[in-house]
């Protein structure tokens, strides 16, 4: 194990992922923004994200603390540590292509997008990544140690295709992006989910869907 995994684990008291869930956070497309010249989409075609292409809320370099990010990084370790987990990969130079391994091999964590990181011809829409993310769930659940699958949905965008794959809950979430936050009408809702991590505030889901199974701590 890399030896900043074991100062991670140990400084935040976390412990190998063994609920048998692969969960699944899809986001909605990659980052326009640049800081400079350095883009805040996060390229990344290795290992599970092959077929996707990018790693979906995580910013390049760390370089920006955007809303999402923090927001994300909420739900996994909490309101009072999202931050310091941040500050932490920065200081021991974890790329968010090594951390997005480490979610997936020490938690069956992965972020995608519903749209891919390439526009089209016309440069004006992105490829749709919902059959990969389909087929990503199911090869997941085929393997003898995972026996249910987690989806979060984020934004206005909910597959059918994706409730009805057998052994999968799901849920849509409010974007938790900051234009969410600064509405009058959805910032209750947006700091229910994002801050407290209450499913009751989440209008679309499954029965069985919980916000909890996205928590890392144990």
């Amino acid at each position: 194990m890399e030896n900043w995994i074991d100062k991670f684990n140990k400084m935040f008291d976390i412990k190998k992922d063994n609920k048998k869930m692969f969960k699944v956070i899809i986001g909605q497309q990659p980052y326009m923004q640049k800081l400079g010249n350095v883009t805040f989409k996060v390229k990344y075609d290795k290992n599970i994200y092959k077929d996707f292409g990018n790693v979906a809320f995580f910013v390049s370099e760390w370089i920006k603390v955007q809303d999402s990010l923090e927001m994300i990084f909420n739900l996994l370790f909490g309101k009072e540590t999202s931050l310091k987990v941040i500050v932490f990969l920065k200081e021991h130079d974890v790329s968010p292509q090594t951390f997005a391994d480490y979610l997936y091999r020490e938690h069956c964590i992965i972020l995608v997008n519903r749209f891919g990181l390439k526009l089209n011809e016309n440069q004006k829409h992105r490829p749709k990544n919902l059959e990969k993310i389909i087929n990503t769930i199911k090869n997941e659940l085929k393997k003898q140690e995972v026996k249910r699958a987690s989806v979060l949905f984020v934004g206005d965008d909910l597959s059918k295709r994706v409730q009805q794959i057998k052994d999968c809950e799901w849920g849509l979430a409010l974007h938790p992006s900051g234009v969410n936050l600064n509405n009058d009408k959805q910032n209750k809702k947006y700091y229910q989910i994002w801050y407290y991590a209450n499913e009751d505030a989440i209008e679309k889901k499954s029965e069985n869907f919980k916000l909890k199974h996205f928590k890392i701590f144990n």
